[in-house]
């Protein structure tokens, strides 16, 4: 079962997409705040926690929470493998080009409001099956 971790902090999206994902073969784990995933990733560092197969970041974090947590999985070493897909509403293209320019550009950029749940679970179910050579913007 793959490992899922939801960064999350709107009670309906979590519910929606625990239950989604736990109909799958998927087991989910939700950080509701920076703090909490932040915390996670020590974790998993340090070997305390399991290495999740997917993190799946929203962007809109107060403060820059989103931008460092992802910083965070794609510049330490022990994290760098670990997929990051951003999944947001948020979209801002001097953001994105920051992301690209400081080379901290996730596997996906996903907007929330473009995908239903059952369109999310199939692109990471693709993902999965046969992973891009490119990293690649869906909107």
């Amino acid at each position: 079962m793959k490992k899922i971790i939801l960064v999350e902090n709107d009670p309906v999206a979590i519910e929606v997409y625990r239950e989604i994902f736990q109909k799958t073969d998927f087991d989910v784990e939700i950080a509701e705040s920076c703090e909490e995933m932040t915390q996670e990733l020590n974790l998993i560092k340090s070997g305390n926690s399991t290495r999740p197969d997917l993190i799946l970041l929203d962007m809109m974090r107060p403060g820059a929470g989103g931008t460092k947590i992802l910083e965070q999985a794609k510049r330490d070493a022990k994290l760098r493998g670990i997929p990051v897909f951003i999944f947001t509403n948020y979209e801002n293209p001097d953001m994105e080009k920051d992301l690209q320019r400081n080379n901290i550009w996730p596997e996906r950029y996903l907007i929330k409001a473009n995908h239903t749940p059952a369109e999310l679970l199939g692109i990471i179910n693709k993902y999965f099956r046969v992973k891009p050579k490119e990293k690649t913007r869906l909107a």
